[in-house]
């Protein structure tokens, strides 16, 4: 089914061009997803739009491909690779080296003002598993989005190899699987599509913390640490040190304060619920300073 079945004409009257994504290499089961380095358009594409002319994109389509020995290039078997989704990117140059570390930051807000009439970057995402191989995106007739003077495309694509290497065919045969899929042999399409649990890695799961001047360190319930061993656990995660002393009062309370002293010879105290730890005062442990840290859940 065509999203756009009445489409234009114009459709087959478009001028396009086609660029390919660094090389992707897997094996059996791999999830391959990151973003890869930035591909120049062609040079009479950047020519033809430079100096602040505007290009309208009407549709796009995507495949999977791989380059033969002749240099010929065949798509793909989609039995060998599922691509999850992507997100792709045409932008101007400028924008280069902010879309890779807002990428590795986890953050796709622009900081580059927005000086001109048109955009300078321009987004693409598709998340219709391998359905999306060679069907056309097109925007409905009179739509287009618009970019200034574009250099360079960006491209992060979510892709498993589910390639079975025992065949060499494009028909499907059921491979190894995790433990955890509930994807029989006889489905007819590889289990690994549904992203199945691995027990071959191991799993760390932890908390964050964090650390705030005593003076600033306003915990909501949220952020209460839970308990004397989840307090000594954090500080040891943010403040290093070869040697940490628990101090803990011995009054039973609801209270939940877990905060740190570092002492100038490099240990560092820890107290639980101790009424002296957030400030000083005239009681034995003034001698520990008044400039201690507070720690949150983050």
């Amino acid at each position: 089914v065509i999203a756009n079945a009445d489409y234009s004409t114009n459709y087959h009257q478009a001028e396009y061009f086609e660029v390919f994504s660094p090389l992707i290499q897997t094996q059996y089961s791999e999830v391959f997803w990151e973003m890869q380095d930035a591909v120049q358009l062609p040079n009479k594409i950047i020519e033809r739009f430079a100096n602040d002319k505007v290009m309208a994109v009407i549709g796009y389509e995507v495949d999977q491909v791989r380059i033969l020995p002749d240099g010929t290039e065949e798509s793909v078997p989609i039995t060998w690779a599922y691509n999850h989704h992507y997100c792709s990117w045409l932008v101007h140059d400028s924008f280069t080296e902010e879309l890779v570390a807002n990428y590795q930051n986890k953050s796709y807000v622009w900081e580059q003002p927005f000086k001109q009439d048109y955009p300078r970057n321009l987004f693409f995402s598709e998340g219709n598993g391998g359905e999306f191989r060679s069907s056309y995106h097109g925007y409905p007739n009179g739509y287009a989005q618009l970019i200034q003077s574009p250099t360079h495309f960006h491209i992060n694509p979510m892709q498993i190899d589910t390639w079975n290497r025992t065949t060499e065919g494009s028909k499907f045969e059921p491979g190894p699987l995790p433990k955890s899929s509930r994807i029989p042999p006889s489905a007819g399409y590889s289990g690994l599509i549904e992203c199945p649990c691995s027990t071959r890695q191991a799993k760390e799961w932890s908390m964050t913390y964090s650390i705030a001047a005593a003076a600033d360190a306003k915990c909501t319930e949220e952020d209460n640490i839970e308990n004397v061993t989840e307090c000594l656990k954090a500080a040891q995660s943010v403040v290093p040190s070869s040697e940490y002393h628990l101090i803990q009062d011995g009054v039973q309370s609801n209270a939940k304060n877990c905060s740190i002293q570092p002492r100038s010879d490099g240990t560092v105290d820890v107290f639980w619920n101790h009424p002296s730890s957030f400030a000083s005062s005239s009681s034995s442990l003034v001698a520990f300073g008044s400039t201690g840290f507070g720690l949150n859940i983050t």
